[in-house]
């Protein structure tokens, strides 16, 4: 029997991996809401006179205030972890800035949720000490004595100093809380000596989750039945309420959107009361859950997806004489017409396991699958790169405005790059630095980026920004030939630009365990002649399905699995390599979880063409896994 082909392993690890993972999100576990274990074991405790795992105990509750531009959520209880948590009131914006230009009649759905990570943190308080004082409305940063007690916890979060509660909304290189604006103007309200205690928390803020603006014609205007909400899994949030917006704001013409329906989806916990089972009772719950738990152990026995793949391993094993990791990884890439099915990337594709059926890998042997967490190609530069450094030490702040003129920008997560542009090309983009604008800060704020000077000085300068949550893997240049001469620029949100690609980069935590990655050059299958990005070419050269036709030199930064940044990693890819080739990144050492940040640059090895870069199609790399 020949060994099956890439497409029909597509087909057959895409079904076993969705059928192992309802069977697994049926069964759960116990902090997994919905589950059956989750809720077999809420049972349990509310048989046992228990409080339960986690759940709304009380409050939370949901308005539209006076000023729709907001949902008003009350203040409540929240049993997370065993622990419960507190929550002011707050009125939490409905505004984000779109990107494109809907129509103010166009509705969106927006979500209030719990983020279960936040809650994590919320019921744990770290205590340290001031490293240097604080001075009423002058000191605009934190500096505490052991730094490490900040790198727990995700901006914003509060330092605890006395009776003042002061919020931080993002941590210096050097380990410095800088103060929010939106608190105080970014200044404690009293002062504070050396060595005084400071608690550092993470309070219950109910954040919100906005779906893209439909036409008023696809809407209902009934909260019930309104279907453009976006997703809210119950791995990762505990919804509040949901509501409708019309008069969506956006980047060509600033609106203030107006919250009009709401509904409650808050689920309260039982608390549970001594007088709800008899002894005799509890104890025939306990034997029913007993009984339960011996059902559920079967789940990995004969017939079920982890027997199914132990099989189909085996047998890989004995069709190709390797291992199943070893044979079905680093699939060479094709034309994107080769496949009906399978990973794409602007006219290539090969075979890579879907995330359902990695899980199951994972869970089984303990051992990660090859995943592609970034895809670059040459044509992403369009062949007009050349010469020159990019800008660095690009940093930049959020400013809070009261006019949307200037400042138009919405909280959320707003990334950046910037290039130097000379006589002969515009240079690689610099790295990139990201910007968070609080929830409190509103929907009007404008950011202020700062970088060095290039040296010789370029013509001009270009900025890029990527969108917050929805656009983040959209990237626009913001200024035209011209604009910038200088090293800063204010980003007021109210420019679109021209949208960009610079390649495939899987953003945040993409592995379940922390694993050396490498820079790998993979081998090509079939022709390759006309691709998108850099327009149509011909391919010229007779070895480019073997070996790279120009240099490139690559800079990485990882995600470490306590969630901090490591890097730079810089890998060069000599012209001329050979297909096949892995490059480690980092040492021994720098196992991370996913990447928080790639760029590339030409070497200085190049094939020109009229005094541009000549990209071959076969120009490709990715980072994976080892």
């Amino acid at each position: 029997m020949s060994v099956i082909s890439d497409e029909q392993m597509k087909q057959l690890s895409d079904l076993l991996g969705q059928v192992y993972t309802k069977v697994k999100d049926a069964v759960g576990d116990a902090s997994t809401p919905g589950s059956a274990t989750f809720e077999s074991e809420s049972l349990g405790r509310y048989a046992a006179s228990s409080l339960p795992i986690e759940g709304i105990v009380s409050g939370f509750v949901p308005t539209i205030p006076v000023d729709t531009a907001y949902i008003t959520i009350g203040s409540g209880v929240v049993r997370y972890d065993d622990s419960n948590s507190n929550s002011s009131q707050i009125d939490v914006p409905v505004s984000r800035t779109f990107q494109y230009g809907f129509d103010a009649t166009c509705r969106y759905g927006v979500v209030a949720v719990l983020q279960r990570s936040e809650l994590g943190q919320s019921i744990t308080a770290v205590r340290t000490a001031l490293g240097t004082a604080l001075t009423s409305g002058v000191s605009t940063q934190v500096e505490v004595s052991d730094v490490t007690s900040l790198s727990g916890y995700t901006p914003p979060f509060f330092l605890q100093i006395g009776a003042e509660n002061i919020e931080i909304y993002a941590v210096d290189g050097s380990g410095n809380a800088l103060i929010s604006p939106s608190y105080n103007g970014g200044t404690p309200t009293l002062s504070h000596g050396i060595g005084d205690t400071v608690y550092v928390n993470k309070p219950v803020t109910p954040r919100l989750l906005v779906g893209m603006p439909v036409p008023q014609a696809y809407s209902t205007d009934v909260a019930t039945t309104f279907a453009y909400y976006p997703p809210v899994p119950s791995a990762d949030y505990i919804p509040i309420a949901r509501g409708i917006v019309r008069n969506p704001n956006t980047v060509s013409v600033a609106r203030t959107p107006e919250l009009f329906a709401i509904e409650d989806l808050r689920v309260l916990v039982d608390v549970p009361d001594s007088a709800n089972f008899t002894a005799q009772e509890s104890q025939l719950i306990n034997n029913a859950l007993g009984m339960f738990k011996v059902a559920v152990s079967y789940q990995t026995g004969f017939g079920t997806p982890k027997d199914v793949l132990e099989s189909l391993r085996t047998w890989s094993d004995q069709e190709t004489q390797d291992t199943f990791p070893n044979y079905w990884n680093d699939r060479p890439f094709s034309p994107v017409e080769t496949y009906l099915r399978g990973e794409s990337f602007w006219g290539i594709s090969r075979l890579e396991f879907g995330d359902d059926f990695k899980q199951l890998y994972y869970d089984s042997y303990s051992t990660e699958l090859l995943t592609t967490l970034a895809i670059f190609r040459g044509d992403i530069f369009g062949g007009d790169q050349t010469y020159g450094s990019p800008p660095s030490n690009l940093s930049g702040t959020f400013s809070v405005q009261t006019n949307p003129v200037l400042g138009n920008l919405s909280y959320g997560r707003w990334t950046y790059r910037v290039t130097a542009v000379t006589a002969s090309g515009e240079s690689s983009p610099s790295s990139a630095v990201s910007i968070d604008i609080l929830q409190s800060a509103g929907s009007l704020n404008s950011v202020i980026l700062s970088w060095d000077a290039v040296s010789p000085a370029p013509l001009y300068y270009h900025v890029y920004r990527i969108g917050s949550e929805a656009y983040r893997f959209i990237e626009h240049r913001l200024t035209a030939p011209g604009d910038v001469t200088g090293t800063t620029y204010t980003d007021t949100g109210n420019t679109l630009g021209t949208m960009v690609r610079r390649g495939l980069i899987m953003m945040g935590r993409t592995l379940s365990s922390p694993t050396r990655l490498v820079l790998y050059v993979p081998p090509m299958t079939g022709q390759f002649n006309d691709f998108m990005g850099g327009g149509s070419l011909t391919s010229t050269y007779t070895d480019a399905d073997t070996v790279t036709q120009n240099e490139m030199v690559v800079t990485v930064y990882g995600i470490k699995d306590d969630g901090t940044i490591g890097g730079p990693h810089v890998v060069t890819i000599p012209k001329g390599t050979a297909r096949s080739t892995k490059f480690s990144i980092g040492g021994q050492y720098d196992e991370y979880v996913g990447l928080s940040d790639v760029s590339v640059a030409p070497g200085s090895d190049l094939t020109l063409l009229a005094g541009s870069v000549s990209w071959s199609p076969y120009d490709l790399f990715t980072i994976q896994n080892v």
